[in-house]
């Protein structure tokens, strides 16, 4: 997983990701939020032969549409439109072809919009239909941070100097990146239904809270000997102590009905610092 970060909290999420825009490989897919509905970004990652789907929003570009978008289908949220688009970018001249996928939903979302509109330059034998569907799967993104910040404890609230808050959300993603080891290896011993029912906060907790069982019932020798081994030996070791797990002990506890969300607060009166400007100014001072 790469990641970029910033000691600065009031710089653009724009900005931080052109990096991985910037070191996109041929055959890449980039999905990502509206937020990142930038011509220069699509530029970036079309000149380096790789593929996003990008929600659109309202442009800072010149959108055109070539003819009226045409009914495709249905997805399990609505009702899916295709249309041929292109996009300009003032600033260089250049123009770009997209498709644009339109999702006109059942239900409103939560800020009770009734559509969702997508930018790609997918070729058409990816159908429409299966771009919606992959875009719907980002929200899985937000259940993973979600799970960085909180089980993995990614976000640390006593830590008050930047780079400290930093280092403590990259271990967390590299504890995820082993936790994704174990759920792999429990996905293919007890199959995907299984494991598509499991708790990511259980099964940290339950790594957390057993360590020390782990050194006591595993001898050093052969946790050595492991460390010798090469990726297909390990894997298969993986796999042999995933058949002596239990995954209903680990089953998540599915919710109840969304509530409606609560009015948002203005923050006029509640100001966002940024504590590593706060830190340079007093270091400044003094």
């Amino acid at each position: 997983m790469d990641a970029t970060a910033a000691e600065d909290a009031y710089t653009s999420e724009q900005v931080l990701v052109e990096p991985r825009f910037e070191q996109a490989q041929p055959n890449d897919l980039f999905v990502a939020d509206r937020h990142y509905a930038v011509c220069r970004l699509f530029l970036w990652v079309h000149d380096r032969c790789a593929k996003f789907v990008i929600r659109e929003h309202p442009p800072q570009w010149i959108l055109q549409e070539f003819r009226k978008a045409k009914r495709i289908g249905r997805v399990e949220t609505g009702v899916v439109w295709e249309q041929p688009v292109e996009v300009f970018d003032g600033k260089t001249g250049r123009r770009l072809k997209l498709r644009r996928v339109i999702v006109k939903l059942d239900e409103p979302t939560e800020k009770g919009e009734t559509e969702i509109r997508l930018l790609t330059n997918l070729p058409a034998r990816v159908r429409a239909k299966k771009i919606a569907r992959l875009y719907r799967r980002r929200w899985t993104i937000e259940r993973h941070f979600d799970l960085i910040k909180n089980a993995l404890h990614g976000q640390v609230e006593s830590l008050g100097q930047p780079r400290a808050s930093i280092f403590a959300r990259c271990m967390s993603r590299v504890a995820c990146n082993a936790l994704a080891v174990v759920q792999g290896a429990l996905t293919t011993t007890h199959g995907e239904e299984e494991t598509e029912k499991l708790s990511g906060y259980y099964l940290a907790d339950e790594i957390a809270g057993n360590d020390r069982a782990v050194d006591a019932l595993l001898p050093q020798r052969e946790l050595d000997d492991l460390t010798t081994r090469d990726a297909k030996h390990f894997w298969s070791w993986c796999r042999s102590v995933a058949r002596q797990i239990r995954p209903q002990a680990f089953y998540a506890h599915p919710r109840g009905p969304k509530r409606p969300p609560p009015k948002r607060a203005s923050g006029k009166h509640r100001h966002h610092y940024s504590t590593h400007r706060l830190l340079k100014e007093d270091k400044q001072r003094c």
